[in-house]
């Protein structure tokens, strides 16, 4: 899940949401069933895990740009 959300930065998902609905952030978007588990605990569970996981700051640069690549 981390590389899908690096990949979705990587193609301007975030930027384009931002232009079209006139915000200064976008969301990320949780999705979550189970047949076994109760609904709003597993949902809570994936909202918990894209915040501790999902959640880190965008670097503003790379190595590479740093050395001229």
């Amino acid at each position: 899940m981390t590389r899908y959300a690096e990949v979705m930065l990587r193609i301007g998902y975030a930027k384009r949401y931002c232009e079209v609905m006139g915000t200064e952030t976008a969301p990320l978007v949780v999705e979550a069933e189970s047949n076994y588990r109760d609904g709003d605990a597993t949902s809570a569970d994936g909202i918990a895990w894209v915040r501790d996981n999902l959640c880190f700051p965008v670097a503003e640069g790379s190595f590479e740009d740093a050395m001229g690549a």
